[in-house]
């Protein structure tokens, strides 16, 4: 459910980088046992090493790779499978970066002046999971949160804890089939027993 990338209004493109850019530069990545961390390692090196190619390839094709925060004493040349906050400022939407699910502290910001191609993208995209709509207009944020076809759409939030219990939870196309939570994941519990009679 971690914001994957995002997608904001040319208008207000440099405002919002500079502002993750700020939030993200206060960040010490280190040991989780270290009081001092705000955050820690990748699962694995396989994943850091992945994280990190969508990266290379992402600077490589010309996007601004912009490494945020700082590592703790030693990380570097420990064993952990350490990456610092990076934002991938306006990637081409055909490299990894954009295209997969990074499951790391990489974030692709992507700037648009059409509304209806990004719902067209993320309707599109094979993935489904989640989406969230940002706006002080509450009633336009509603509005296109009903057009995106994604299990889950927040509305000015973007966080796991933020889910209802009571809702199913699920998603669309290749991000899950089928549902858990509410009365649609209670159901995929039971078993229905028909009987017909004749007459």
């Amino acid at each position: 459910m971690a914001v994957k990338r995002v997608y904001v209004h040319r208008s207000r493109y440099d405002e919002l980088v500079d502002a993750l850019s700020s939030a993200l530069d206060t960040q010490r990545v280190g040991p989780g046992d270290d009081p001092a961390s705000t955050m820690g390692p990748l699962n694995s090196a396989a994943q850091r090493d992945k994280v990190a190619a969508m990266l290379a390839q992402a600077a490589g094709a010309g996007a601004e790779v912009r490494e945020l925060g700082t590592l703790a004493p030693g990380v570097a040349t420990s064993k952990g499978h350490y990456l610092r906050p990076t934002l991938v400022l306006d990637p081409d939407t055909g490299l990894r970066i954009v295209t997969e699910e990074q499951f790391g502290p990489a974030l692709p910001i992507l700037p648009f002046d059409d509304i209806d191609s990004v719902v067209d993208r993320v309707n599109n995209d094979w993935s489904g999971l989640c989406s969230s709509v940002w706006s002080g207009d509450p009633a336009r944020a509603a509005a296109l949160a009903e057009r995106l076809r994604t299990g889950t759409t927040w509305i000015n939030q973007a966080n796991a804890v933020a889910c209802d219990d009571r809702a199913p939870f699920g998603g669309f196309r290749q991000s899950g089939i089928g549902r858990e939570m509410g009365p649609e994941g209670l159901l995929s519990f039971t078993e229905a027993h028909t009987i017909t009679t004749h007459g």
